[in-house]
């Protein structure tokens, strides 16, 4: 009896687990540009556009709902914005070449950005993502990010 009991028990802590898996358990794909790679969810394109001449945008979406934006050029509109709120917390990582802000809202996870100096001159100068929503997986999906070699100095 005592053994049925136990087994009753990891059953149910399995099952509650497997309730609880992170979204890296979603079939994902993994999409390549000439400058960087990433892991793209189950029904999530990776599409790219080039408005004008001295930048691209890749826009990581599931038909015209965009979760993750990211910019390749020269002139990124990289701002840390001010708190609106007493509740709104801005953290913000600097490494480098690399620079993470987060905003929060009542202990919240609202928008992620990331920029990234991939040169001092030339042609381009930096990578911006930008998280949309769902934030759970865009945030996974910025996570994947990685910069193909050849893309920095």
């Amino acid at each position: 009896m005592r053994t049925r009991r136990l087994y009753q028990i990891l059953l149910r802590c399995s099952l509650a687990c497997l309730l609880c898996l992170p979204l890296t358990l979603m079939a994902q794909t993994t999409k390549t540009t000439e400058y960087f790679s990433l892991t793209v969810p189950e029904g999530y394109e990776l599409t790219s556009s080039e408005p004008v001449e001295d930048f691209k945008l890749f826009r990581v979406q599931r038909g015209e709902h965009t979760i993750l934006l990211v910019y390749v050029g020269n002139a990124p509109s990289y701002h840390v914005p001010l708190s609106q709120t007493k509740t709104d917390q801005i953290a913000r990582f600097k490494a480098g070449q690399v620079e993470l802000m987060s905003v929060w809202s009542n202990g919240k996870l609202e928008r992620r950005e990331l920029l990234v100096r991939l040169r001092h001159s030339g042609w381009p100068q930096y990578l911006h993502a930008t998280t949309g929503t769902p934030i759970d997986i865009a945030d996974q999906v910025m996570s994947s990010l990685q910069i193909k070699p050849g893309s920095t100095e």
